[in-house]
């Protein structure tokens, strides 16, 4: 649920929460083991890749990480 008071505009920037459960099952599997210092934009992730393929092109290093 959004909080009321949330404008318009910012709700219709939100995406829709089914848009996480393939990224967060990869995160939670031993496919994401020793992956570190990247940031996971679900947005990017691409469900009809495979989800080594789909994972590098959702992923990006942190701010904070050495390339």
């Amino acid at each position: 649920m959004i909080p009321e008071g949330v404008p318009h505009a910012a709700r219709a920037g939100l995406l829709e929460p089914d848009i996480m459960i393939e990224p967060l099952l990869w995160l939670a599997s031993i496919a994401s083991d020793g992956v570190t210092g990247r940031r996971l934009v679900a947005s990017h992730w691409d469900p009809e890749l495979p989800q080594a393929e789909a994972a590098k092109g959702a992923t990006e290093l942190a701010s904070w990480a050495e390339p």
